[in-house]
C-alpha cells in the first residue's frame, strides 16, 4: 500500500526564505561598504595630487550604515527558521571589510617606516 507523498506547508516553504531583516542587514552593508571605498578613492586620489584628503563625512556614513545592519544581521541569525547567508554575508562584508582596511594600513605604515 502506498501513501501519497506529503505536500509542503506554507510554514515549512516560509522557513526557508530570507527574512526582512537579512536583507535589510545586507543591503545596509553593501551602502555602507561604498561609501568606506568612496572614502578611501577620494583619499587616494587627493594624496596623488599633495592635497590633504579628510574624508570624514563618508567614513561617518559607513558607521551609520555598518553599525545597525551588524545588529540586524546578529539578531537574524539568532532567530531559528530562516535561511542564514544574508546575514552571514552581512557580518563578513561589514567587518570584514574594517579588517582587511586595517590590515593595508598597518602594512602601509610598516612598509613607509620601513623605507625612511
Amino acid at each position: 500500500m502506498q501513501t501519497a507523498p506529503m505536500k509542503q506547508t506554507a510554514t515549512a516553504k516560509k522557513a526557508l526564505e530570507h527574512s526582512s531583516l537579512g536583507k535589510t542587514a545586507f543591503t545596509l552593508t553593501l551602502i555602507g561598504d561604498f561609501f568606506l571605498l568612496f572614502a578611501l578613492i577620494v583619499t587616494t586620489i587627493a594624496q596623488s595630487n599633495g592635497n590633504e584628503a579628510k574624508p570624514y563625512f563618508f567614513v561617518a556614513l559607513y558607521w551609520i550604515f555598518v553599525i545597525p545592519s551588524t545588529i540586524m544581521a546578529i539578531m537574524d541569525l539568532n532567530k531559528p527558521n530562516r535561511k542564514k547567508t544574508l546575514p552571514k554575508a552581512s557580518l563578513i562584508l561589514g567587518l570584514g571589510m574594517i579588517v582587511i582596511v586595517m590590515v593595508i594600513a598597518i602594512l602601509a605604515m610598516v612598509l613607509f617606516v620601513a623605507t625612511k
